[in-house]
Protein backbone atom coordinates (compact mmCIF):
# COMPACT_ATOMS: atom_id res chain seq x y z
CA UNK A 1 0.00 0.00 0.00
CA UNK A 2 1.25 3.78 -0.87
CA UNK A 3 0.91 6.28 1.65
CA UNK A 4 1.23 9.64 1.38
CA UNK A 5 2.87 11.65 4.16
CA UNK A 6 5.26 14.86 5.04
CA UNK A 7 8.29 15.32 6.85
CA UNK A 8 7.98 17.45 9.34
CA UNK A 9 9.91 18.49 12.21
CA UNK A 10 11.96 15.37 12.26
CA UNK A 11 8.64 13.00 12.03
CA UNK A 12 6.62 11.76 9.42
CA UNK A 13 3.19 12.82 9.41
CA UNK A 14 0.80 10.74 7.42
CA UNK A 15 -1.69 12.68 5.16
CA UNK A 16 -4.73 10.40 5.75
CA UNK A 17 -5.21 8.82 9.63
CA UNK A 18 -3.96 5.36 9.41
CA UNK A 19 -3.47 3.11 12.22
CA UNK A 20 -0.17 0.49 12.23
CA UNK A 21 0.09 -2.81 14.17
CA UNK A 22 2.72 -2.20 16.85
CA UNK A 23 5.50 -4.03 15.37
CA UNK A 24 8.31 -3.27 13.49
CA UNK A 25 7.20 -2.65 9.86
CA UNK A 26 9.71 -2.23 6.84
CA UNK A 27 8.37 1.04 4.87
CA UNK A 28 10.40 2.43 1.56
CA UNK A 29 10.65 5.92 1.32
CA UNK A 30 10.84 8.67 -1.67
CA UNK A 31 12.89 11.31 -1.23
CA UNK A 32 13.29 13.68 -4.04
CA UNK A 33 17.33 14.33 -4.39
CA UNK A 34 17.42 17.96 -4.23
CA UNK A 35 15.18 17.77 -0.83
CA UNK A 36 18.41 15.61 0.93
CA UNK A 37 20.72 18.04 2.75
CA UNK A 38 23.45 15.31 3.05
CA UNK A 39 23.86 11.67 3.60
CA UNK A 40 26.30 9.38 4.76
CA UNK A 41 28.55 7.56 2.31
CA UNK A 42 27.96 3.71 2.30
CA UNK A 43 31.61 1.94 3.60
CA UNK A 44 32.94 0.29 0.56
CA UNK A 45 33.29 -3.77 0.28
CA UNK A 46 36.96 -4.67 0.52
CA UNK A 47 37.84 -5.79 -3.04
CA UNK A 48 39.52 -9.03 -4.02
CA UNK A 49 42.62 -8.79 -5.55
CA UNK A 50 43.04 -11.51 -8.68
CA UNK A 51 46.64 -11.39 -7.52
CA UNK A 52 46.50 -11.53 -4.25
CA UNK A 53 44.37 -14.56 -4.75
CA UNK A 54 47.24 -16.33 -7.37
CA UNK A 55 49.77 -15.72 -4.98
CA UNK A 56 47.88 -16.94 -1.88
CA UNK A 57 47.00 -20.28 -4.05
CA UNK A 58 50.78 -20.00 -4.62
CA UNK A 59 51.97 -20.50 -1.22
CA UNK A 60 49.05 -23.24 -0.52
CA UNK A 61 50.89 -25.64 -3.25
CA UNK A 62 54.41 -24.46 -2.49
CA UNK A 63 54.72 -27.57 -0.16
CA UNK A 64 53.50 -29.63 -2.76
CA UNK A 65 55.80 -29.12 -5.21
CA UNK A 66 58.68 -28.75 -3.56
CA UNK A 67 57.62 -32.47 -2.21
CA UNK A 68 56.89 -33.20 -6.02
CA UNK A 69 60.21 -31.90 -6.75
CA UNK A 70 62.30 -33.84 -4.00
CA UNK A 71 65.00 -36.09 -4.71
CA UNK A 72 63.70 -38.70 -2.04
CA UNK A 73 60.03 -38.21 -3.54
CA UNK A 74 58.22 -41.53 -5.63
CA UNK A 75 55.60 -41.27 -8.15
CA UNK A 76 52.42 -40.36 -6.51
CA UNK A 77 48.98 -41.08 -7.97
CA UNK A 78 46.36 -38.38 -8.62
CA UNK A 79 44.33 -39.23 -5.97
CA UNK A 80 47.50 -39.07 -3.59
CA UNK A 81 48.51 -35.42 -5.25
CA UNK A 82 44.76 -34.05 -4.00
CA UNK A 83 45.06 -35.88 -1.06
CA UNK A 84 48.20 -33.59 -0.23
CA UNK A 85 46.61 -30.26 -2.25
CA UNK A 86 43.08 -30.86 0.00
CA UNK A 87 45.32 -31.53 2.93
CA UNK A 88 47.50 -28.13 2.48
CA UNK A 89 44.80 -25.81 1.49
CA UNK A 90 42.91 -27.01 5.04
CA UNK A 91 45.75 -26.37 6.71
CA UNK A 92 45.88 -23.08 5.59
CA UNK A 93 42.57 -22.17 5.66
CA UNK A 94 42.88 -23.11 9.71
CA UNK A 95 45.89 -20.87 9.99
Amino acid sequence: MQLDAIYRAGRIHFTTPVRLKPHDIRVRIDIPDEEIESMPQPPKAPQATPSGFIEELKAIQAPIRDLLQSPQNTSLSKEERRELRAEAWEEKRRG
